[in-house]
């Protein structure tokens, strides 16, 4: 087989290059613009956690991530009990369910 035969097969049908496999390289590497400030602060936070930079970009990543998955949460949540109902409708629907209970015969 040629090399440029199996690098194509190999890119295809694993997603990366012959030298590489994916239980070899787990991670993606990538490269972000920091302000230089933010880079300074960020080497300062590090160096007290004791943390590699990107071990800190790491977990400030899935951080954020879980909170924005939260924030969508709680947004469906709102959206899906949210009531467009009137108050004074929504009081008489409650003290209507209200006597409603109040008749019922609870039994063990």
């Amino acid at each position: 087989m040629f090399a440029d035969e199996l690098t194509a097969r190999t890119v295809a049908d694993v997603g990366c290059a012959p030298r590489y496999t994916r239980s070899y390289t787990p991670r993606v590497k990538t490269a972000i613009s920091l302000p230089d400030e933010l880079f300074r602060q960020a080497n300062q936070v590090a160096r007290r956690l004791k943390l590699t930079r990107s071990e800190l970009f790491r977990r400030a990543l899935a951080a954020f991530v879980a909170s924005s998955r939260d924030a969508e949460v709680t947004a469906s949540y709102d959206a899906a009990f949210a009531s467009d109902e009137p108050v004074e409708a929504r009081r008489i629907r409650q003290r209507a369910a209200r006597r409603i209970l109040r008749d019922v015969e609870w039994t063990d």
